[in-house]
């Protein structure tokens, strides 16, 4: 690797924010390249980790190391860094010439590196030595510090040039992947999140918690799938938490007790506890995290461990002190959270805040309600208790409790309706009773004629969610059969039925019509809407407005919202392949602790399209683990694309038999849900054609309105049959729609099936061309089965990769120690594999789309 864009004309000290995970081959392309690197980050996020795999890969590289530890209590000790690491700096220990000439001595090889973790620690004798060393021989210096540590003054300037690298928290399919190494087999979703927001995301506490979590028990396997109890804490965690806070003052490590007592608030309501300047020190070290809202930042302390810590093992009297100062000082700070509601911002930084912050609102507000329920255990109480027990994950016997202990002799009949709802959705969706849930609906509906409309609008929704799409009539039928509906419910499962048919042009219609009044209802309104938007083709608009009610919605901390939402955004970012801001994104809405067994359907969703999106990208592992956690989780099949969950594994591995695949949208085209019906036919389609299902697909095309929807079934539909150069227009068409990836999918699969055709030379055009419309959509994997079809040998790719190289055919030959003839016949041979004539469209083929091996 050359010097590149670091360039040594660079600045003097050039600042790389992290983005993902560095690699141990970063740092080794860097220093071998003469630069010197300091490597930032807090403690536990994989610093020495890191700089040991990169000792190990420059020492197998043939590079003489030298390698020192910084160690606080030697920091006052002149020289003491240089003669802990075994240097001999002569028998005057505090001799700096002599420590420079020992340094020297060592450095004096051209292939030499100084490797030093901890350099916060650092001497400043030894610093100064260092320096002055590095001013004659120039030898490349890594070095590791604090996220606040500065370099000693005579080394930070000297040591040149220099790049500086933050070593931030692993993203979410990097935890994930890493998770799923450390825990062989799936691992509970709720796991990975709970774990995903205790650790931010930082390597070396992931690793602690669930090492240590399975010694305990806290982590253990149970039906094929790793879970965790509880809130993870475990004392043992403690002695990770301690050196975080080694080098805090006592105004610091004040105000991080008393910022962990209060949770995650508003950065204007923290400033009434903590001085902003100790913030802004707490900030630069690392331990606070700010999460952007639309009220101003939100501000909890980093990582979640910290505060577990301090609430667990702190003295009960600075417990007490702080808890105290909170009260006096920030009378206000009991309404913080509630006022909050509605203005987080997804994605975005912060997401392990954001987590706790919903997980501690939804706990508190649980507390409340449950007080106000045991004093007065009418519906109204009950039904705001449910709502937050929903929320908060409470488990059936909990809620199964509240129902049956709620008292309805005095309720009207509005509140004796809703809660007769709410035990309907739990007997349908986490009793899975369905027709117990109807009977009660119907005994309701009779018993109070002036809600009539409303529960036997419940009833069909429920009838949508785990069996099929009710009766368009016989909800039309409801409006005269009597009651009211306030909350607009008939109009909402008539939207959500249409829209599920693919006549989302009708579903929008009965949407734009009106809007109800109620905040929860309003929102969940929203939420269709946005769906039905980027099932119509409107991708960007559909997500952008899931993401704006998800900062602005009335509801935005209601986890059966989030979910609704999210996996809106999920799917449009996907089918768009805005893919970048969906890892954002979905690393954002995964780290949720809380589940909602009312909106599992949703939740999965996000998932699997998670899991499409990393397998069309290429990311294997991180799609497998992903799909094969989904399984795990979902028992039903939802109403909307990609919540098959069960599929999953068969859609992100290497094509197979595609059997499983077709019986499912067998199955969804029974249940009426058409929509997602044609999304599993595409994916079909690409394991096995099958000519007959998508001739009963094809019947179901003429009333579907989305013309995203009808381009991707006539795809599923003209990749069964003789006629492939009709896929030319299909992509065309689906690309204009926004479905940039089936357009991708769409050129791949005209390219085979040219080739299937003998016509190399029209598939090597139309792969040009699919290649060409992925340049806003990385999403290279799809391009696999071509280049299994052309089938290159081990020996054709290699003068193929020359070729590309710009060698000559002679320089190939000596290079390969090969004849001249020999190398002509492969270039031949090739040539006619792909479908290309000239060594230019071999070497655009070879850097373009036959090089996703």
């Amino acid at each position: 690797m050359s010097a590149g864009p670091w360039g040594f004309a660079a600045p003097p000290f050039h600042e790389r924010e992290g983005g993902g995970h560095l690699q141990a081959a970063e740092l080794v392309a860097l220093l071998s390249d003469g630069l010197s690197v300091n490597l930032v980050g807090m403690r536990a996020s994989g610093r020495s980790r890191l700089l040991a795999a990169t000792r190990e890969r420059m020492g197998q590289l043939g590079y003489n190391v030298v390698y020192l530890v910084g160690v606080p209590a030697f920091k006052d000790r002149g020289l003491s860094a240089l003669t802990t690491s075994g240097l001999d700096v002569g028998p005057n220990q505090n001799s700096v010439a002599h420590a420079v000439a020992a340094l020297l001595r060592s450095m004096q090889s051209r292939s030499s590196v100084l490797i030093a973790d901890d350099f916060d620690y650092v001497d400043p004798v030894s610093a100064g030595a260092i320096a002055a060393a590095h001013a004659r021989s120039r030898f490349p210096v890594l070095f590791a510090t604090r996220q606040s540590g500065d370099l000693a003054a005579p080394t930070r300037p000297a040591v040149q040039p220099c790049v500086r690298l933050e070593l931030g928290p692993l993203r979410f399919d990097e935890l994930h992947t890493l998770l799923h190494e450390l825990l062989p087999d799936v691992v509970d979703s709720t796991t990975v999140a709970r774990i995903a927001t205790l650790s931010g995301g930082l390597p070396g506490l992931v690793r602690a918690i669930v090492a240590i979590g399975c010694r305990t028990g806290k982590i253990r396997r149970e039906g094929g799938q790793w879970r965790g109890d509880g809130d993870l804490w475990m004392p043992q965690l403690a002695s990770l938490v301690e050196p975080m806070l080694a080098d805090l003052d006592a105004p610091q490590l004040t105000a991080l007790r008393q910022l962990s007592m209060v949770g995650t608030i508003t950065l204007e309501a923290a400033r009434e506890l903590v001085p902003i300047d100790v913030i802004s020190q707490l900030d630069e070290a690392g331990l606070v995290q700010l999460a952007k809202t639309s009220l101003g930042p939100v501000v909890g302390v980093f990582p979640p461990l910290i505060p577990e810590y301090l609430r667990h093992e702190s003295k009960p009297s600075r417990l007490y002190a702080a808890q105290d100062f909170v009260a006096r000082h920030s009378p206000r700070f009991a309404r913080t959270i509630q006022e909050l509601a509605d203005n987080y911002e997804y994605p975005g930084s912060g997401s392990s805040v954001m987590s706790q912050h919903v997980s501690e609102h939804w706990q508190a507000e649980e507390s409340s309600l449950r007080a106000a329920w045991e004093a007065d255990r009418s519906p109204a109480k009950a039904i705001a208790l449910l709502t937050a027990m929903h929320a908060s994950s409470a488990d059936a016997e909990a809620v199964a409790n509240v129902i049956a202990n709620t008292d309805t002799r005095s309720a009207g009949p509005a509140e004796q309706a809703n809660l007769a709802s709410w035990h309907s959705l739990y007997l349908a969706l986490e009793q899975d009773d369905l027709d117990a849930a109807l009977d009660g609906l119907g005994a309701a509906a009779s018993r109070l004629p002036g809600c009539r409309a409303a529960l036997r609008a419940q009833a069909e929704h429920l009838r949508f969610c785990r069996d099929r799409v009710p009766d368009l009539d016989g909800l039309d039928a409801l409006r005269s059969d009597g009651g009211d509906d306030p909350d607009c419910v008939v109009d909402f499962v008539r939207a959500e039925s249409l829209a599920a048919l693919g006549r989302t042009r009708d579903a929008l219609a009965v949407l734009e019509a009106g809007t109800p009044a109620d905040p929860l209802r309003r929102a969940q309104w929203l939420g269709l809407k946005s769906l039905a938007m980027v099932l119509d083709g409107d991708t960007d608009g559909g997500a952008a407005l899931a993401r704006h009610q998800l900062l602005r919605g009335d509801y935005a901390l209601e986890p059966g919202i989030i979910s609704v939402y999210a996996y809106t955004a999920a799917l449009g970012l996907a089918v768009s392949g805005r893919f970048d801001e969906l890892d954002a994104f979905t690393a954002t809405m995964l780290t949720f602790t809380e589940e909602t067994t009312f909106h599992r359907d949703y939740q999965l969703g996000t998932m699997v399209v998670a899991a499409l999106a990393a397998a069309w990208r290429g990311r294997d592992d991180y799609a497998a683990t992903l799909s094969a956690q989904a399984k795990a989780l979902g028992r039903h099949i939802g109403p909307f694309p990609a919540m098959a969950p069960q599929t999953a594994p068969e859609l992100v591995r290497e094509p197979g038999d595609g059997e499983p695949l077709w019986r499912v949208v067998d199955e969804l085209l029974a249940r009426g849900y058409v929509a997602a019906a044609i999304a599993q036919a595409a994916a079909a389609v690409e394991r096995r054609p099958d000519p007959v299902r998508a001739a009963a697909l094809a019947e179901r095309l003429d009333s579907v309105q989305s013309p995203m929807l009808r381009a991707l079934g006539q795809y599923a539909v003209a990749a069964c049959g003789e006629n492939v150069v009709r896929l030319e227009e299909i992509s065309r068409r689906l690309k204009e729609t926004g479905a940039v990836v089936q357009a991708v999918r769409a050129g791949v699969r005209l390219a085979l099936g040219l080739r299937e055709l003998g016509d190399y030379d029209s598939a090597t055009r139309a792969a040009d061309e699919a290649w060409a419309t992925m340049d806003s959509a990385p999403c290279q994997a799809l391009f696999r089965p071509l280049v299994e079809a052309v089938d290159l040998s081990a020996r054709e790719r290699e003068i193929a990769n020359l070729a590309t190289a710009g060698l000559a055919t002679s320089e190939m030959a000596h290079t390969l120690d090969l004849s001249v003839r020999t190398v002509e016949n492969h270039i031949s041979n090739m040539y006619r594999k792909i479908g290309v004539g000239s060594r230019a469209r071999l070497r655009e083929a070879m850097s373009t789309w036959l090089a996703q091996a």
